[in-house]
């Protein structure tokens, strides 16, 4: 994996002007292709010295749940089970049921194949770490 990314801090993202006026197509950064896309907008901007610096996030609600969605798609590659785990995520946060919940995120976990989390740095990701105390309180 050439670069990793945190998702969660696309909604803050602080670029400069270098990323976003990229257009190399054979070495376009992954924040500028978001941006080109439009699922990251420009949300603030400042001058720090002689940098221009900008604050990029999702434009609305909707797009960020699109990419997210879009996201999940990808990373699953099997729709029934990423529309059953939704399904049943939501439902358990609906239904403030924190055992269903848990069950819902243990089974999504237990889907990943091996190979995806054997001989990386997994557990210096925080997001991993929330959810795994989410799951064993």
């Amino acid at each position: 994996m050439k670069n990793q990314y945190y998702t969660p801090e696309l909604e803050n993202l602080e670029v400069g002007e270098e990323i976003l006026s990229n257009l190399d197509v054979d070495n376009i950064f992954p924040e500028n292709l978001l941006f080109q896309a439009g699922y990251l907008t420009i949300k603030d901007y400042k001058v720090l010295g002689s940098k221009n610096v900008f604050k990029l996030s999702y434009p609305n609600f909707e797009v960020r749940m699109s990419f997210n969605d879009a996201f999940l798609t990808y990373i699953v590659r099997n729709l029934p089970l990423k529309d059953k785990a939704e399904i049943n995520l939501i439902t358990a946060i609906q239904e403030k049921n924190m055992n269903k919940l848990k069950d819902v995120l243990y089974s999504f976990f237990a889907s990943i194949p091996h190979d995806w989390y054997r001989n990386n740095d997994i557990a210096s990701y925080e997001g991993f770490l929330c959810i795994y105390r989410i799951c064993t309180f």
